[in-house]
């Protein structure tokens, strides 16, 4: 009984460390090579480098945050570990990203008044990269849309 339960844990520490390692990867390996028969490629492209955004500290912390809250949650919950360990994940990474950017902000500035308008031009920035995602996000959908009409055309004649 214990050695399924610790091997249910180590299964679930796994897939919560892989889901936390897509960030880690480069752009080829998120969206494959380009082979020339994606006509939507420039759109992709364009949505996937919006992601580029988030800094590295909030992304590592975001890591050992998921690792630890899911960790704490499988081994503190009741009835359902993997529940539990999944809230806890979920929970530890935004806990973690926000420990991490926190963490980068104070090294970078060195006074309160500083830090506000380093808080404030980031926030500035961010929704500035919110637009440009939703913007990609929906000229990639429109491509696609244009794609599947085109091949339904052709199907139809």
């Amino acid at each position: 009984m214990a050695l399924k339960l610790l091997s249910r844990k180590a299964m679930l520490l796994l897939t919560v460390a892989a889901l936390a390692l897509p960030g880690c990867t480069t752009q080829n390996e998120r969206i494959g090579a380009d082979d020339g028969s994606d006509r939507c490629r420039p759109q992709r492209v364009a949505l996937d480098s919006t992601g580029n955004f988030f800094a590295e500290d909030m992304i590592k912390g975001a890591a050992m945050g998921a690792v630890g809250g899911a960790l704490i949650g499988a081994l503190t919950g009741g009835g359902n570990a993997a529940r539990n360990a999944l809230i806890g994940g979920a929970v530890g990474a935004a806990a973690g990203a926000a420990g991490g950017y926190w963490a980068s902000l104070q090294q970078q500035n060195k006074d309160q008044a500083s830090l506000l308008i380093s808080i404030s031009g980031d926030l500035a920035r961010e929704n500035v990269q919110i637009d440009k995602t939703q913007f990609a996000f929906a000229q990639r959908n429109d491509c696609r849309r244009d794609e599947a009409n085109r091949v339904r055309a052709d199907l139809a004649a």
